[in-house]
């Protein structure tokens, strides 16, 4: 993508099919360009040719299409992807391993990184704690990884103390991102988020910067949408502006006061360049407040949970509440895509070349990455290798000799 940022996403699914589902509509809301995934569902990933390390234990989703990529590859733990400036890897480590076969892990993942020339992020479950990341615990594998961050310069990015992983009562950061001190200053705007995600897991979200930038830095604008503006306050706000900065004002500030009169009173419009920006096809206003629902009952279950004097019962109340409104949410969505299959299959029956064949057609291309001219002309070059030229000699000139129809009868 050159010098543009790139937004990345990871998430741990457990192999949940709604959590997938679910995952699509958060990679759309949020503007994903990567999605690293650990525990992906092995089905899904193979059906959509994601790419995996050989377990099919984590996976990386390229969502935009304007991405370029120069390799691709794997290693026991992780799979990564070489882009223009940086190498990204996703990683999985099981907890139901001993501590040999875990650094064992650890070490093979370290190996392949020693392999690349360019920086390195990687963001997975490594199912390790420790405080290098802000849990406030340190478990057996959090000193077998913080031992190896330190062997392969690693830095941990995760930059707040909410959980990543959250079942029942039981809440721990065992998702981690971490990065070569090369790249390090480039991310930004870590955060993980509150939504609803099915899967014990909370999706974490950060950017890759094109420069040395602040650790926090606002969205990209793409301009404003002026349907339903009101353009007189928004000349108000201008004169307002610059009367403010009478004493200041310079020619080239002109700009920036127009671009701060314009993010008070417009709607900024997003960056969405390389994205599929279509609405999934099974989503609707009910699955969309049942998450909302999700959401707030989750708010309401750690609330109760923090308060002193609230009894047992209450807390496993809003426990149960929780467990249900997730239920739910799962079931239609579950419905909602069989009847969308059903509504697909009934357009098909009418017209062959209809909706069905322009989802059948994009399947067929969905991520594949794009390659850079550099590694196309590697590719032709193999294909097609220049041999030697050959000079082939001039055959001698031979004398045609003229002659008649009636000579040719005779």
């Amino acid at each position: 993508m050159g010098t543009t940022d790139i937004k990345i996403a990871q998430i741990n699914l457990g192999r949940d099919k709604r959590a997938t589902d679910l995952m699509f509509m958060t990679i759309k809301e949020n503007n994903i360009d990567i999605i690293l995934i650990s525990e992906p569902n092995k089905n899904i990933a193979k059906a959509y040719n994601w790419l995996t390390d050989s377990k099919g234990d984590t996976a990386i989703l390229i969502i935009n299409k304007n991405i370029k990529i120069n390799k691709v590859g794997t290693c026991k733990g992780a799979c990564w992807l070489e882009l223009e400036n940086n190498v990204i890897y996703s990683c999985y480590i099981s907890p139901n391993i001993n501590t040999y076969q875990y650094e064992n892990y650890l070490h093979d993942i370290g190996q392949s990184m020693k392999t690349h020339k360019k920086p390195v992020l990687m963001g997975g479950d490594f199912n390790a704690k420790s405080p290098a990341w802000n849990e406030r615990r340190e478990d057996a594998n959090g000193r077998s990884v913080t031992e190896w961050m330190a062997q392969y310069s690693l830095v941990a990015v995760n930059s707040h103390y909410k959980p990543t992983f959250v079942r029942n009562e039981s809440t721990s950061i065992i998702d981690i991102t971490l990065a070569t001190d090369k790249i390090i200053s480039q991310i930004g705007d870590w955060q993980v988020l509150e939504e609803e995600s099915l899967s014990f897991h909370k999706y974490i979200t950060y950017r890759i910067h094109s420069g040395q930038l602040k650790q926090q830095t606002h969205e990209r604008i793409n301009g404003w949408k002026m349907e339903n503006s009101n353009m007189e306050t928004l000349n108000i706000n201008f004169k307002k502006m610059v009367t403010g900065e009478k004493q200041n004002i310079k020619a080239e500030n002109i700009t920036d006061l127009i671009i701060k009169t314009c993010n008070t009173v417009l709607t900024r419009r997003k960056n969405t360049k390389g994205h599929n920006k279509k609405a999934i096809y099974w989503w609707n206003d009910t699955i969309s407040q049942l998450r909302k629902d999700c959401l707030r009952k989750n708010r309401e279950r750690t609330r109760i949970n923090k308060k002193d004097n609230i009894s047992e019962e209450e807390k496993i109340q809003a426990r149960q509440l929780y467990k249900e409104a997730r239920k739910n949410l799962r079931k239609t969505i579950g419905r909602a895509k069989a009847q969308a299959w059903d509504n697909l299959l009934k357009d098909l029956d009418e017209d062959i070349w209809s909706h069905a064949y322009k989802i059948v057609r994009g399947k067929i291309k969905i991520n594949q990455p794009r390659l850079t001219k550099e590694k196309e002309i590697e590719i032709y070059r193999e294909l097609f290798p220049i041999g030697d030229v050959t000079e082939w000699e001039k055959e001698a000139k031979i004398k045609v000799i003229q002659f008649s129809e009636q000579e040719l009868r005779d």
